[in-house]
């Protein structure tokens, strides 16, 4: 993405098995799973760069043994961040040091 953004997507899968059976269905309720989630993070035009605007979506389902227990989630959020300490721009030595350039 352009500059002041950034993404993070995660996926997770999850199988559970269950040691005894549930005592009112005489079955185990062993289930797997799997979600999917994404942010973005946004730098917004002001303070310098400290603030920034955040959106996350997310869905998951679980399905289980037993029928009535499956399960699936959705989220949509919305935030706002203040980075303190944050600076707009690094002075070129100390970004220079970061990642290791020699000066020719």
């Amino acid at each position: 993405m352009g500059d002041g953004y950034t993404v993070a997507s995660n996926t997770a899968y999850w199988n559970t098995s269950q040691d005894a059976p549930n005592p009112l269905y005489n079955r185990k309720t062993n289930s797997n799973g799997v979600a999917f989630d994404s942010t973005l993070v946004c730098r917004l035009p002001i303070e310098g760069g400290r603030w920034q605007a955040t959106g996350s979506v997310l869905w998951g389902q679980d399905n289980n043994d037993v029928n009535f227990q499956d399960t699936t989630v959705t989220s949509v959020s919305v935030g706002v961040l203040y980075r303190f300490g944050a600076r707009d721009v690094q002075p070129q030595a100390e970004a220079d040091a970061l990642i290791d350039v020699k000066p020719e």
